[in-house]
């Protein structure tokens, strides 16, 4: 049986917020190790690990929350990009 993952996840959230709020001011993403160091877990209260932020996104593409290409930098966009660029001219 596939997992069910929650789209609505404080941490996946904090992520989602944070990448876009980069591709507004720099319309570019971030890279792994600027979104775990910009994200606090909820649990923990310190930056996340690029492995958390990897498996993080990962989930956020498969619930069609993003998409990103595996192993090239930079390339994770929100689904609702258009809204993004919009907005912000």
């Amino acid at each position: 049986m596939p997992r069910r993952y929650q789209k609505n996840n404080p941490t996946r959230n904090n992520i989602m917020d944070f990448v876009v709020e980069y591709w507004k001011k720099h319309k570019y993403s971030p890279s792994y190790r600027e979104i775990a160091a910009a994200v606090l877990g909820i649990r923990s209260g310190k930056p996340l690990s690029t492995s958390y932020v990897n498996y993080s996104l990962d989930i956020m593409q498969k619930l069609g929350m993003l998409t990103y290409e595996k192993g090239i930098a930079r390339t994770i966009v929100p689904a609702n990009m258009e809204v993004i660029f919009y907005e912000s001219v």
